[in-house]
């Protein structure tokens, strides 16, 4: 039987489609956690509605008190304001604190159920694999794993939340504005589709690379008794030089094809941001609408567009840790061929 990790292919088209697919994959380490989960959903859910009401209030502010010189009006809009901000906060800090403790349960099923997987394996399997990508898998892939759950996917959740609220809720205030704001949306979502499969697929092969420098330095350490006897140091210093630069150079593709997304919704954030103050502006001259309705949806173009910028970074971080369970996952998904003899 083929044991041999570097042969096993994964069929899988790598994309967008693929995250659900992958997240249902790894539920199974996450249904020890649900309840936790449920209550961080519900904190997300509460910082997404504090995220939308900010502008709305603060543009209430403006055509209201501010306009007519209301200065109780003003005092309990304030009082308002910072209670929106003080359930942000908390429904911040807790998340963190909830969702630190489902990676660090989570982390502790996986490397368990690694851990058991490896032992019920035949020699076949140490033979045909390095001990240096097996320890590669097990701790950086794993880790990888933990970062997701500790920090991108909750980031990400917080963002992808705020995003959809706050398209929603501007469509009722007024819908000729709001389609503006949310049109460039849809050149962000084509640019993500193209992108992804290449983010994950460079993860996976740096991961890789990784896996066989570690590899080759736990080997020569191992042997470095007879290289030195045999005086082959200026062999194993090139041999180990060039995986170096191997790896620096998978690494430096990996790391560019991961931070190409930031830049391009930056750019589209602007132009989206400029577009809102034009088309405002031009409403605001026909007495269409009112000075704080404006300053309110710039607020929630700058809400909007912002929270993609992080997701940007935040997606090529979950595209890697997909690119690690995957890695993770030929080795849980591998059938031992040992016979197991009854007592």
């Amino acid at each position: 039987m083929n044991y041999n990790l570097t042969t096993q292919k994964d069929n899988e088209n790598l994309g967008l489609d693929k995250l659900s697919t992958n997240w249902l994959e790894f539920w199974e380490f996450l249904k020890p956690e649900k309840f936790k989960l449920g209550f961080a959903l519900i904190l997300v859910g509460l910082g997404a509605v504090a995220n939308i009401l900010n502008p709305y209030l603060i543009s209430r502010v403006i055509d209201g008190p501010i306009k007519n010189n209301n200065i109780s009006e003003l005092f309990g809009y304030v009082l308002i304001l910072f209670s929106v901000y003080i359930v942000s906060t908390l429904s911040s800090f807790f998340q963190t604190r909830v969702m630190g403790a489902v990676a660090q349960n989570t982390l502790f099923a996986l490397r368990t159920k690694l851990f058991g997987k490896i032992q019920e394996l035949p020699l076949a399997f140490f033979n045909q694999n390095q001990s240096g990508d097996l320890t590669s898998r097990i701790n950086n892939d794993a880790d990888k794993l933990n970062q997701l759950l500790s920090e991108s996917i909750l980031r990400f959740l917080g963002n992808f939340t705020s995003v959809l609220g706050i398209a929603i809720f501007i469509l009722f205030l007024n819908f000729q504005l709001a389609l503006v704001t949310l049109f460039f949306l849809i050149p962000i979502i084509i640019i993500t589709q193209i992108i992804s499969p290449f983010v994950e697929s460079y993860s996976k092969a740096y991961s890789a690379k990784l896996g066989e420098l570690t590899s080759e330095v736990q080997g020569d350490l191992d042997n470095f008794r007879v290289i030195v006897a045999f005086d082959r140091r200026q062999y194993f210093e090139e041999k180990l030089t060039a995986k170096i630069k191997e790896v620096e150079k998978m690494g430096q593709r990996a790391e560019f094809i991961n931070s190409v997304f930031r830049p391009i919704y930056d750019v589209i954030s602007s132009i989206a941001l400029i577009s809102v103050l034009g088309f405002g502006a031009w409403q605001l001259q026909n007495n269409q609408i009112q000075i704080g309705l404006l300053v309110g949806f710039v607020a929630y173009a700058n809400s909007l567009y912002s929270p993609l910028r992080i997701l940007a970074s935040i997606w090529g971080n979950i595209q890697s840790s997909l690119g690690a369970w995957s890695r993770v996952r030929e080795i849980l998904n591998l059938e031992s061929n040992l016979v197991i003899l009854e007592k």
